[in-house]
């Protein structure tokens, strides 16, 4: 009997040891703050035209560059960008908040 009572006093202290309360009000992921942003996007190599995707987000905005030109991986992305709608802004949101936060740590530009 007092087996029974130790195993069940183990198996107790094991369920609320191990239950952790999760705060869903916690940000998940990176959270961009006022000057922030992330490029992303995508290009192709052998491609006769409109092989170039990339877009930018901030906290308050994404917008896509209309520029056709490569991205070179040794010189920063610049382009003039043009704001998409808050409905396309709300749906990236995903995007950044599942990054995961290990990518702050490092350099510009090597992510």
């Amino acid at each position: 009997m007092t087996k029974h009572i130790i195993f069940l006093l183990v198996v107790i202290s094991v369920l609320f040891i191990s239950c952790k309360d999760d705060d869903p009000t916690e940000p998940v992921g990176i959270v961009l703050s006022q000057n922030d942003f992330i490029l992303f996007g995508s290009y192709a190599g052998e491609c006769p035209a409109d092989c170039v995707t990339i877009y930018k987000i901030t906290s308050e905005n994404l917008s896509i560059a209309p520029s056709t030109e490569y991205p070179f991986g040794t010189t920063y992305y610049e382009s003039e960008y043009e704001l998409l709608s808050q409905n396309k802004f709300e749906m990236s949101q995903d995007i950044v908040s599942n990054l995961p936060t290990q990518l702050l740590g490092q350099p510009s530009g090597e992510v």
